[in-house]
């Protein structure tokens, strides 16, 4: 795992979760002032907090997607990525876990997991009554996206 990119999504999701009440366009402007490319703050504000809402959520495996449909700027197809081939998913999945063993508080956890479409659609099911073990969610569909993130090479494909 590239270790200066793992240090950017662990600032990044700092500056997520210290912007936690802060609108999207407030937290990319404190990602870009951080020095990253606004196409790059934009990924990391989408991905960072999904990636955190699926650790939270591990030990429900079914219930969260692995799946992600990406549409992009411009065109009608619609391409499906597993999300666990998105690079920067994987790297805010190892934050997100570097955080629990660093006993980080989940306040913090939580507003970073808390910017996640699928944390909020779970948290609203749950608040009406229903059980964990009865929801399930699609696949995250990501509309209008400037970028297609980069992927991990599969393994087949390293030699």
């Amino acid at each position: 795992m590239n270790t200066a990119n793992l240090a950017k999504v662990d600032r990044a999701a700092d500056l997520i979760s210290e912007n936690g009440k802060s609108s999207d366009p407030g937290v990319i402007d404190a990602l870009v002032d951080s020095g990253l490319p606004k196409a790059v703050a934009r990924e990391y504000l989408i991905l960072i907090p999904i990636a955190f809402a699926h650790m939270m959520f591990r030990d429900y495996p079914r219930l969260l997607s692995k799946k992600c449909r990406i549409t992009l700027i411009g065109e009608a197809a619609v391409r499906t990525l597993d999300l666990r081939d998105i690079e920067t998913f994987q790297l805010a999945c190892e934050v997100a876990l570097s955080w629990q063993r660093k006993a980080v508080g989940g306040e913090k956890v939580l507003a970073v997991a808390g910017r996640s479409a699928e944390f909020n659609a779970i948290n609203g099911i749950l608040n009406q009554g229903s059980r964990l073990e009865d929801v399930r969610c699609v696949p995250v569909h990501l509309l209008g996206l400037e970028f297609v993130p980069k992927l991990l090479k599969p393994w087949w494909k390293f030699w």
